[in-house]
């Protein structure tokens, strides 16, 4: 079975718990993730096993060792993300464990920009797979999919947001994103403007339960509620969104998520938020946000020209979507 990003919703509860989502357009294919492990929580998937590329050779290996579980164990969602090269010779025997999932779902992420429907392992998998093809959109395709990237404004004023997004960046997915997320980030400081929570005393810890509840509205309240009154709580900001994401990727790679917290020194009060905020997001932006933390620290002591607080607002845009 064959869809692309646009319609996926229509096919995501329509066959078994597997997907292979390809194709050249990495926006696309970081959405398409993350809406299918949206879908997977809801459907009570407990645990996600990151298969990185490092690993891909030993695929069998893994493969066999993560499909022979019990009936009765956690729901589990393994995730193989093929980030860069050819595609792995190991992808061509993915079908042969497919009936051994059992509890488990599983979603291929590959960087490859085409697959070949003729080739023998495409076949197969066909057989049980939902295939999402993330190809470069149409016009009138780039067009829907930034209609409904914009939900956060009023119906009214969207058609004109498409109109200009679209013909500053006609074919640049990963621009528009950019214009979409500062152009959010606009909407809320707009409707923060005269709110109590702008007077309220706020300390960096406060900035944690509203990330990992993924609650922009008010995670940029306090934000600027703290560069505004408070702005040499900078370096505890980034202590505080450095420990955060250093507990989120350690736990990517770790089969008990909420043990793997545990030993960063989560509360128990914070696990199973952490939790679902580590399966809403995706790894590469956990991970290339956690690389982004020593340029906020040299930022904030004015080794390098950047300006702090906007660097914090750039970061926790792409963090929170």
């Amino acid at each position: 079975m064959k869809c692309n990003p646009l319609n996926l919703d229509k096919y995501i509860n329509k066959g078994p718990k597997v997907f292979f989502i390809y194709g050249s357009e990495i926006v696309l294919r970081n959405q398409s993730k993350e809406k299918i492990l949206n879908y997977l929580s809801g459907e009570g998937f407990e645990e996600i096993l990151n298969v990185f590329t490092d690993d891909i050779s030993d695929l069998d290996g893994l493969l066999m060792q993560n499909t022979a579980g019990s009936l009765f164990a956690n729901k589990q969602c393994i995730v193989i993300n093929h980030l860069s090269g050819k595609t792995p010779e190991s992808f061509k025997n993915i079908h042969k464990y497919i009936d051994e999932l059992y509890t488990n779902a599983l979603i291929v992420v590959s960087c490859a920009e085409k697959i070949s429907p003729s080739a023998s392992w495409i076949k197969e998998l066909d057989k049980n797979c939902t295939f999402v093809a993330c190809a470069k959109l149409k016009s009138f395709e780039e067009k829907i999919w930034l209609k409904s990237q914009l939900n956060f404004l009023e119906e009214n004023e969207k058609k004109k947001y498409v109109e200009n997004i679209y013909n500053l960046n006609q074919g640049n997915l990963i621009a528009q994103q950019n214009e979409i997320n500062l152009l959010e980030l606009q909407n809320i400081n707009g409707k923060a403007e005269g709110s109590d929570i702008n007077n309220a005393e706020y300390i960096p810890f406060d900035l944690e339960d509203m990330i990992i509840k993924k609650d922009k509205k008010n995670t940029f309240k306090i934000l600027h509620s703290i560069r505004d009154n408070n702005s040499h709580y900078g370096p505890l900001i980034t202590w505080v969104l450095g420990n955060l994401l250093n507990a989120c990727v350690f736990a990517l790679s770790s089969n008990n998520i909420k043990n793997s917290l545990q030993i960063s020194g989560v509360f128990n009060n914070k696990l199973n938020q952490y939790e679902k905020f580590i399966k809403s997001t995706s790894p590469a932006r956990l991970i290339k946000n956690q690389k982004k933390i020593v340029n906020l620290d040299l930022a904030c002591k004015g080794i390098i020209k950047k300006d702090f607080w906007k660097e914090i607002d750039y970061c926790l845009i792409d963090l929170l979507n």
